[in-house]
């Protein structure tokens, strides 16, 4: 699937932060029923970024 430069710059805006920030949230409390949500996160942050729209 690619994106279009719009969607890759509103995830890499908007999306990544989030992403990091439910990771590092999940990460603190170690529950186990949340390990599956910080290793679905861990795959989206190091999925293959496209090249950054040019502004």
């Amino acid at each position: 699937m690619t994106l279009t430069p719009t969607a890759s710059g509103f995830g890499a805006q908007h999306l990544r932060p989030l992403a990091q920030a439910i990771q590092r949230a999940t990460a603190e409390l170690g529950d186990p029923e949340l390990a599956a949500v910080e290793h679905f996160l861990e795959l989206l942050l190091e999925a293959p970024r496209p090249p950054a729209p040019s502004p």
